[in-house]
């Protein structure tokens, strides 16, 4: 560059200087309203998120196979005959005058007859049960690594928010 233009470019980056100095300057001077509002605002967020709890309903529908489960199968049922049931040797006690007489007889018990009897039974499944539940579900966020990450990113705010007089 030649001497005469070095005064000029002095002078033009002294300005610049200046300027960029003076610019400078205020923005570290409103910086602080300007975060203030957003830094709190996001701290509150931050406290939301942590707070949070995901609730939803978890459908399952699905086949279990079973096998090998005895169930114990116990009560009284009636039963009805389908077709005549021949009963031999049945022990019979009659009533004539005065005096009781046993003995045995064969007998048809007739069809369509209903008996009540005990049935007890031991019953071993091997199958395949449908399994449909809805099952309600409440996730504390606080409680997932998403509640560590803002409990963590707050702390790391955390200096910010106390030169800047941020309550937490």
């Amino acid at each position: 560059m030649n001497r005469s233009a070095m005064p000029l470019f002095y002078r033009i980056a002294v300005i610049f200087s200046l300027l960029f100095n003076l610019v400078t300057i205020a923005v570290l001077i409103a910086l602080p309203f300007l975060l203030r509002p957003i830094l709190g605002q996001v701290m509150a967020e931050l406290d939301g998120l942590e707070n949070a709890v995901i609730e939803t309903v978890v459908p399952v529908d699905q086949a279990m196979a079973v096998r090998g489960v005895s169930i114990h199968l116990r009560g009284p049922i009636q039963v009805r005959t389908t077709s005549g049931a021949p009963v031999s040797r049945a022990a019979v006690s009659m009533y004539l005058q005065g005096g009781y007489i046993s003995g045995s007889a064969d007998i048809v018990l007739p069809e369509g007859m209903e008996l009540p009897i005990t049935f007890t039974e031991d019953v071993v499944m091997s199958t395949t049960i449908p399994v449909r539940l809805s099952i309600p579900v409440a996730i504390p966020l606080k409680d997932t690594q998403v509640g560590a990450f803002a409990a963590h990113l707050k702390d790391l705010l955390s200096p910010l928010t106390q030169l800047l007089g941020i309550p937490r």
